[in-house]
């Protein structure tokens, strides 16, 4: 082979490399603009979530209004059945009430059928579409005498005293009370899942007085938000059965008469306490999630 010829087949090969290494190297990605559109596809696949869950909801609000109209006593006696209230007054709040000591000879629980008839029809549909329907039934008792009652019967290992943030709260009086004596009984139905999930029409990472006010627009007819006192009920009942609520997020009390334009009351199980406190109406709240209840307005004597 002549030198000439050495030179050109030389020359060829190095052509070819050249062409693999073009073929084989993947063209420069803008990482920055694929996140940013990333972004924009998962906020647009969240907004139609929500729309479509917003309407899911008025069609059922507007299904319900037909089918009650048809037979009002026979829809109630539905609900009470497919929301389990008779086993849950016997099995859950009687043994709360006993455990924690509210039940005793002087201070007799309402009968069930009282207890199911202090709900509204409305009130009953919108538990019904509840995170796992929670029945509670609370003596008309103080928000201190709440707390006694959970610090004077503790569940769980370790566990220490509620903690009460008074600027919040209020100061709960250190009496001499031993024995919580009711004025009468009020039922509520709230959502007991231990660890709620996230609520379609809710966004985590919009400021806590925000998401109230965004929660409250899609609230249903006679759904309303939590106060200390389901929260405190809800809570004694989980610590019952050892399984306290909140261990990892926690609950906003947006019904609470402490919820104002400077604050957010909030509670959830803190390690080793039940835990009460606040949180400021601009502040991030991402381990929030909110819980709906109805009743609690009708004092049963």
């Amino acid at each position: 082979m002549s030198e000439s010829s050495a030179t050109i087949q030389e020359a060829e090969k190095k052509d070819e490399v050249k062409d693999e290494v073009k073929t084989d190297t993947a063209p420069s990605v803008d990482r920055g603009g694929v996140e940013n559109a990333l972004l924009v596809v998962e906020e647009q696949i969240r907004a139609q979530e929500a729309a479509h869950a917003e309407a899911i909801a008025r069609l059922t609000q507007v299904r319900d209004t037909l089918r009650n109209a048809l037979d009002p006593e026979g829809r109630m006696k539905e609900l009470i059945t497919a929301l389990d209230l008779e086993r849950q007054y016997h099995e859950g709040c009687l043994a709360t009430l006993k455990d924690f000591g509210f039940l005793n000879e002087n201070n007799q629980p309402p009968s069930f059928e009282n207890v199911s008839g202090a709900f509204k029809l409305s009130e009953l549909e919108a538990a019904s579409r509840f995170q796992q329907p929670k029945l509670l039934l609370m003596p008309e008792v103080s928000f201190a005498a709440m707390v006694r009652a959970i610090d004077a019967h503790k569940t769980m290992p370790g566990q220490i005293d509620t903690y009460v943030n008074k600027n919040v709260y209020g100061e709960i009086a250190d009496d001499e009370e031993t024995e919580a004596k009711s004025m009468g009984w009020r039922t509520s139905i709230v959502e007991g899942a231990e660890a709620m999930k996230l609520k379609a029409h809710d966004n985590e990472k919009l400021p806590m007085g925000e998401r109230i006010r965004l929660i409250a627009a899609h609230r249903t007819q006679g759904e309303k938000g939590m106060n200390r006192r389901k929260y405190g009920f809800l809570g004694m009942d989980g610590l019952r059965q050892k399984k306290p609520v909140d261990r990892r997020g926690w609950t906003p009390l947006d019904d609470d008469e402490a919820l104002s334009v400077a604050q957010v009351p909030r509670a959830n199980w803190n390690d080793d306490q039940v835990y009460f406190a606040g949180v400021h109406p601009q502040g991030q709240g991402g381990r929030a999630r909110f819980r709906s209840s109805v009743g609690g307005d009708v004092l049963i004597r």
